[in-house]
């Protein structure tokens, strides 16, 4: 009030109070409350010309949100890693669909199925252990940049280790199929 009328300023003024235990908040607020109507000038029938607010809940919505800010992350990653993984499924089929003479020529002279699933289930591997690493050295670059414009990064190894290992897993997963294709191929027909 005193800044008001002094000063002339229509500032916010805010009051930080601190209860004695979590139990006593909500009688401590009405407390509040009421000295500040009758401080106020407030009839009965008027509204308050103030706010008051618990900190507990601006902490368990912060919380609610990082939660939820967490899952769509969570979900952006999920669906990046599907796509990733279609895209190495694909580069196998069409390498699959190139070399079936070689396939066909491996298998003659007597190469298992075991011997050209292995095959491609190890380039599948290579492909995504390169494309997990170019993500990974992106990723680091990128860090660098944020943390030289003055913003906090805090890098956890881990998280650099679950999305090196969560993406060769997906390659593998999705490198399997074409990989069981190629094992599949008859020898006459790849040769054809």
């Amino acid at each position: 009030m005193a800044e008001r009328y002094v000063l002339g300023s229509d500032a916010m003024v805010f009051l930080n109070v601190e209860a004695v235990d979590l139990q006593s908040i909500p009688a401590a607020m009405e407390d509040i409350r009421k000295i500040l109507r009758v401080e106020h000038n407030l009839k009965s029938n008027e509204a308050d010309d103030f706010m008051l607010r618990d900190m507990g809940t601006v902490v368990s919505s912060a919380t609610s949100s990082s939660r939820t800010m967490s899952f769509l992350l969570g979900s952006v990653a999920a669906v990046v890693l599907v796509v990733g993984g279609i895209g190495i499924m694909n580069i196998m089929l069409i390498s699959v669909q190139e070399r079936t003479k070689e396939i066909g020529i491996r298998k003659a002279v007597g190469a298992k199925p075991y011997h050209i699933l292995s095959q491609f289930l190890f380039e599948a591997i290579i492909l995504s252990v390169l494309a997990a690493a170019i993500g990974l050295v992106v990723a680091g670059g990128a860090m660098i940049l944020i943390a030289n414009s003055n913003l906090s990064i805090v890098p956890a190894w881990w998280g650099f280790m679950m999305a090196f290992f969560s993406s060769v897993l997906i390659g593998v997963f999705f490198g399997y199929y074409p990989a069981k294709k190629a094992a599949a191929l008859n020898p006459v027909e790849a040769l054809r």
